[in-house]
Formats: C-alpha cells, structure tokens, sequence
C-alpha cells in the first residue's frame, strides 16, 4: 500500500512538472527530477 502511495505521489509530481513547463523538462535531467522526488517523499515516510 506504501509503495502505491509513493508511486501515485510520484505521478502527482511528474503532472505538475508536465502543468508547470508545458512539457517534461528535456532527457535526463528529467527522468533525474523525478528520481529525486521519489526519493525525497520516501525519506519523509520512513
């Protein structure tokens, strides 16, 4: 349940990323944006 948790945040956060910037911040950088969100929602729970 967590985990699902974590991921639908994660897909919160990559839409308000897409909402923000009009389109999904280029290549690696934003795979590398999306990344470190999740981790720093995980190190909020646990």
């Amino acid at each position: 349940m967590m985990i699902f948790i974590l991921q639908l945040l994660v897909s919160v956060a990559g839409t308000v990323l897409f909402a923000v910037f009009g389109q999904y911040p280029a290549g690696l950088a934003g795979v590398l944006i999306i990344i470190a969100v999740f981790f720093a929602i995980a190190l909020g729970f646990f």
